[in-house]
């Protein structure tokens, strides 16, 4: 599981897929990404306090869990397993 805890890498990573990942993986058809301040605010200011406790829930779950720190990390994970991840 991927949790980022940087917020303005976060929050940069958000900008970026909003305004210029057009028809990006995952996205509703006709949807169209708009940036929200709310969105932002809780990426720069909520997430990070929520870290802790949602990876505290996440390890006392029992699942079998890969924490990845980076996109570098995540790319990896997915060369090592075959897999592609669209960009």
């Amino acid at each position: 599981m991927f949790l980022g805890s940087e917020p303005l890498r976060g929050l940069s990573r958000y900008v970026r897929r909003t305004l210029f990942a057009k028809n990006r993986p995952g996205q509703l058809e006709g949807g169209v990404d708009r940036l929200k301040w709310s969105l932002a605010r809780f990426i720069v200011f909520e997430q990070p306090r929520k870290h802790a406790r949602d990876r505290a829930i996440l390890n006392a779950s029992g699942h079998p869990m890969i924490e990845l720190t980076s996109m570098r990390e995540l790319d990896d994970l997915y060369g090592a397993r075959g897999l592609e991840r669209e960009v």
